[in-house]
This record gives structure tokens, C-alpha cells and sequence, in this order.
């Protein structure tokens, strides 16, 4: 798969299909997951291999977890243990899966192979061929296209064009006329594979070949110089694992695009190229779900999350993708929206069928790896908390150890404002260092412990200047009073 020229995200990303390369690996024969069937009506979300976990697990985790905080605020964790395999229809996503889940699922909370298509705004108004299954037209208008057409409505303008099929040659030569006016199209959206391939293939080839206008007929074999149109590829995954009980690889959307290319590389005598691929491990994908998550916490009134985990089965895709987007973000890369930056993404794998102890590219290897779901989030809870109390304890051995060279400056410097010599200064300070150290160590390791620990960020300013006025005014009244007066300390 070879990639045209680079699209350009808030100019975020360097490339936005800099992981096609495993792709590659991925769709000759490695097996691989299935995020989800783009343009079907119909998408789970629990996916076929969800584990069968127990409710009572599920309630004991939410009661152990239940008043977790994490940087001084509490966190809601909800476990949700559907009994029946539980899927959400497109046009209705945030209610369905609220009513079905009993908790609010917003459609921005929903991330899938295509949903960074609302990013490419410069094909939002163009005349743009959509190709998937269930109803693409709704999907395509919610991500922010149009002007749409589909196969079927191709099938309807162009029926000679359609006859692969010989039941489905319904074409009249003496009551059929071209059509006019037919904008021809810009660009190709593949949501997913559709039903007949014989016929997509043939209309994807003929729009292909034809530079968007198959009712100009302009096409002669051997004659076509220009470069394929704009085609925006998602999720695609080669092979696909369904439900227990079937342990051999389905086909995905990623052998179609096989079939396209192979019959447009030997129509064309050169290879069929993709303005983008979305989906994972493509970039733009977690630079899309980073964008999202973001925002949620914009709209919680929470600061932006600096690390972002990802919990998946399958390294090829999963856990490639987190570790790609992280090297990129390590790499200077930027993450950036709305003055918000992301320090790093982490990887989890959980174990499943789709998992090999074979050896793995360093790309492939994940941060840890948790039996269930379960065990991946709680492990990250105590990941998080343990690691943010050393970085206060850190902050706090920090601000006591440098404590005495700011109290020497203030003393020493007001001494010899005050005119007296370098020498008097420093004697002044070591005489009354005993009551400064007590001052510091009273002072600065529990109330920055409360500082860093228990307070959000947008009253830490206004606490630090309050304790800090407050310990001035005492170190100025060591300062100008006699030791002797301190002598009760």
C-alpha cells in the first residue's frame, strides 16, 4: 500500500499513515481484530471476543474503586456487564447505547475507524463516492460530508456499467439515455467492504480509471496518465476473528482493498495510491481519539490528561498504533488542540486468542500485559496513584532541600542592604539558621504536600502566594528581632 501526498492535520502530524508500513505485515495473512464494521447499520461494542466476565466481579470491582481520586478529584468508575451481546444502531448511537448500558454515551465518546474523517474538511463539500455497507449516506452526512453518492445510486445512473451478474443485467439499450449533468466525483470514502464485490469492484474501477466521470466514457486502454482520485481507506484489517466456536480468520475490508488494488495495478501498469488510511495503527487515528478525549475533559471542567493508556488484544494493530503515536509524540511530535499537550500514550495488552508468545518487534511490545480488562484498569489506577504520590513526595523533598538557599538569600541580602559587611551577613544567617530550618521544616513539606497532593491546579497559585506571604512575614520578623526572643522555639 503506498501512500499520495501527505495530508495535513493542524499540521500535527509529520506523516499521517507513518504505521502503513505494518500494514502491510498485517494484512498478508497476520491475523488481526476487528475494530468495528464500517457503514454497517449495525456495530458492536462489546466486539464478538468480549470476555464473559462475571457481574459479581463487575460489582466488586466498582465497589472497590468506588471513591478512587486521582489528582484531588474523585473518578466515577462505572462497570458495565451487559448479559446479552449488545450492539448500538448508527443513526441513534448516544441513545441506544445509554438505554441498553444505563450509563450516558455520548456520540463523541465513541471512537471508530472512520471517525477521524470529520478532520478532512477539504473534502466535506466536495462530490464524494461513499462505499460501505448499511447506511452510508447517514454516516457520511454525520461525519461532516455533503455532497454524497453511492454504489446503489451508481447502479441506478449506470446499469450497463453493472453486468458482472448476469440476474443483475437489467440494462435497455432503447429506453436508456446517459444521465446529464453528472458532477463527476472528487473523492472516494471507503467505509467498509460492501455487499457484491463483483459489482463494487467494477464501478470502484471505473471511477478510478474514468478520474471520476464514468458517463464521459473518455477511457482507452493504455491512455490514462493522470494519478488515481483522492481515496480515504478505513479499517483495514485484512482478516477479522468472529465468535467462539470459529476459530478460523474471517475476510475484512482489507482484502477487498487487496482485490482493488491487485485489479487497478494490472489495469493500470502502476499502483493505486491513498490519500490516507485510517483506523489503527494509523496516527491520525490517536491523534483523532486524543482530540476527543481532550475535549471531554474540556467540557468536565478537568485538566487535559497528560498519559493516555491503551488497552488492547492485538499487537499488530492495538498496541502498534499507541507505540507508533507515542515515538512520534517522544520524538517532538505535537498533540496539540485548544493550547493543550499530551505527554505520552502507554500501552496495554490484554491476553486473548488473537495474542502469540512469539517474539515481537519492540513497535509490537506493550507496556504490560493483564489477564482481562479488569485487571488492565485496575492495574492502571494503582499505576497512576502510586506514581503521582512520588511525584509529590519528589516535589516536596525538592522545595525543603532548596529551601535553605532561598531563606540565606533573603537574610543575607537584606543584611547587606542594610548596610553591614558580607562577613556580619553570614554570621547573622548561621546564628539564626536553627530557627529558619525549624521555619522551613514546618512550613513547606506539609502545606506543599497539601498543595500538590489534595488542591486542583487553579487554586494552586493563589495557596502558594498566601503561604508565601505568610512565611516572609515570619522570616522578616527572625530577620529584625533578637535571637534571644526565639529561644522558646
Amino acid at each position: 500500500m503506498q501512500s499520495s501526498d501527505r495530508f495535513d492535520v493542524n499540521k500535527t502530524l509529520d506523516e499521517i499513515t507513518a504505521g502503513n508500513r505494518a500494514l502491510k505485515r498485517q494484512r498478508s495473512g497476520g491475523r488481526s481484530s476487528r475494530g468495528g464494521i464500517e457503514g454497517r447499520s449495525e456495530h458492536d461494542i462489546m466486539g464478538p471476543r468480549s470476555e464473559r466476565l462475571s457481574a459479581a466481579k463487575a460489582n466488586e470491582f466498582s465497589a472497590k474503586y468506588k471513591n478512587t481520586a486521582i489528582d484531588g478529584k474523585p473518578i466515577q468508575i462505572t462497570v458495565v456487564f451487559p448479559h446479552e451481546r449488545f450492539k448500538f444502531t448508527t443513526g441513534s448511537q448516544g441513545a441506544t447505547s445509554s438505554q441498553n448500558l444505563g450509563i450516558e454515551i455520548r456520540p463523541q465518546q465513541v471512537v471508530m475507524a472512520h471517525s477521524p474523517l470529520r478532520m478532512f474538511t477539504q473534502f466535506h463539500d466536495k462530490h464524494v463516492l461513499v462505499v460501505g455497507q448499511g447506511p452510508v449516506n447517514t454516516i457520511a452526512q454525520n461525519l461532516g460530508f455533503n455532497n454524497v453518492i453511492t454504489l446503489d445510486d451508481l447502479r441506478g445512473l449506470f446499469p450497463h456499467l453493472d453486468c458482472v451478474d448476469f440476474s443483475r443485467r437489467r440494462f435497455d439499450e432503447l429506453n436508456w439515455s446517459p444521465p446529464k449533468n453528472f458532477a463527476p466525483i472528487d473523492a472516494i470514502v471507503l467505509l467498509g467492504e460492501p455487499l457484491h464485490w463483483e459489482s463494487a469492484l467494477q464501478f470502484l474501477l471505473d471511477v478510478l480509471i474514468t478520474d471520476g466521470d464514468p458517463a464521459g466514457l473518455k477511457y482507452k486502454r493504455g491512455n490514462v496518465t493522470h494519478s488515481n482520485l483522492p481515496l480515504l481507506a478505513c479499517n483495514v484489517d485484512m482478516v477479522w476473528m468472529a465468535e467462539k466456536g470459529v476459530n478460523l480468520p474471517r475476510i475484512g475490508h482489507g482484502s477487498f482493498l487487496t482485490c482493488l488494488e491487485a485489479m487497478y495495478s494490472r489495469l493500470m501498469g502502476r499502483d493505486l495510491k491513498y490519500t490516507a488510511v485510517l483506523g489503527k495503527p494509523a496516527e491520525v487515528s490517536y491523534l483523532h481519539a486524543t482530540h476527543c478525549l481532550q475535549d471531554m475533559a474540556f467540557d468536565m471542567k478537568r485538566p487535559a490528561p497528560k498519559t493516555i493508556y491503551v488497552i488492547g488484544d492485538n499487537p499488530l494493530s492495538d498496541i502498534l498504533g499507541a507505540n507508533l503515536y507515542n515515538r512520534y509524540l517522544q520524538h517532538g511530535g505535537r498533540a496539540r488542540f485548544d493550547h493543550i499537550e499530551l505527554a505520552s500514550w502507554r500501552s496495554s495488552r490484554r491476553t486473548t486468542s488473537l495474542s502469540s508468545i512469539a517474539e515481537r518487534t519492540e513497535l509490537e511490545m506493550p507496556g504490560f500485559v493483564e489477564p482481562d480488562l479488569f485487571a488492565a484498569v485496575e492495574m492502571i489506577l494503582q499505576r497512576e496513584q502510586g506514581g503521582r504520590l512520588s511525584i509529590v513526595l519528589q516535589k516536596v523533598f525538592l522545595d525543603t532541600a532548596t529551601a535553605p538557599m532561598f531563606s540565606g538569600t533573603t537574610i543575607i541580602g537584606t543584611a547587606l542592604l542594610e548596610g553591614k559587611t558580607l562577613r556580619s551577613a553570614v554570621k547573622e544567617y548561621c546564628t539564626k539558621y536553627p530557627q529558619i530550618f525549624i521555619l522551613d521544616l514546618c512550613t513547606w513539606p506539609p502545606f506543599q504536600f497539601i498543595n500538590f497532593w489534595f488542591l486542583p491546579n487553579q487554586w494552586r497559585v493563589l495557596y502558594t502566594n498566601v503561604i508565601q506571604l505568610c512565611y516572609n512575614t515570619v522570616m522578616s520578623y527572625i530577620k529584625h528581632h533578637d535571637e534571644k526572643l526565639f529561644k522558646f522555639i
